[in-house]
């Protein structure tokens, strides 16, 4: 037996007992526990998590491991439709990890997002880069535009804005560490590849403000990237 999105259906529950979560994800807490052979109501699906209803009166979450388990009321095996391109439409965060070159200096950072739309997601990110002459590390904030957010490959813009802080790797007079605002604009291509994984490719320009305003030496610096990220 097949599970069509959208219909409420009711399986068994063939396991000694299901967890019920508060919310959609791991970090819900456990609220209830259902035994085998109770019926439970299933109303809805985010991703790799079911919302059901018991006894018409207790609701909570239960995620996909625990539900391929159940049964029918006639005891027969359900199958789920696992994670599509819609779901993908339909996420509401994303994190994901990166690596590349950040103006010549070898680079790893991370990001999480939150989609305020499909077309629009604030990110907040983290990068650290090694270089020969010294190293930085980046937090950052940004916003990224994807006007064509229901292509399977489809372009990006991303306008952020954050803190560098540099540090010299070689022992000279008096080393510094240096804290310095700086923006970026970006364009890059993500692609959605199967089940919950997003591939992202990205090319960034930076423009790294002086802190001393009695000289203008504000440095351009150049960023590509790539990665991968999951949503749910």
């Amino acid at each position: 037996m097949g599970f069509a999105d959208g219909e409420i259906q009711k399986v068994k529950v063939a396991d000694p007992y299901i967890d019920i979560h508060s919310g959609p994800g791991e970090g819900y807490p456990i609220f209830h526990v259902i035994e085998r052979g109770e019926l439970i109501e299933v109303i809805q699906r985010r991703t790799s998590w079911f919302k059901i209803r018991y006894n018409n009166k207790i609701e909570g979450w239960v995620n996909i491991e625990q539900m391929e388990k159940t049964l029918t009321p006639e005891d027969e095996g359900i199958q789920f439709k696992q994670i599509t391109q819609e779901d993908f439409w339909q996420r509401q965060w994303e994190v994901g990890v990166m690596g590349g070159e950040f103006g010549g200096a070898k680079q790893f950072s991370m990001y999480g997002a939150y989609l305020i739309n499909q077309g629009l997601a604030a990110e907040l990110g983290y990068a650290e880069s090694i270089g020969s002459a010294s190293s930085s590390e980046l937090i950052k904030v940004g916003l990224l535009m994807q006007p064509f957010s229901d292509w399977r490959v489809s372009p990006y813009f991303y306008l952020g804005t954050g803190i560098i802080s540099v540090s010299p790797n070689a022992t000279i007079i008096a080393p510094t560490d240096k804290n310095d605002q700086f923006s970026n604009v970006a364009i890059g291509i993500r692609a959605y590849l199967s089940r919950k994984v997003i591939f992202r490719f990205e090319i960034a320009d930076y423009i790294r403000f002086s802190a001393n305003s009695d000289i203008d030496d504000n440095e351009d610096i150049t960023e590509w990237k790539a990665g991968f990220a999951v949503f749910f």
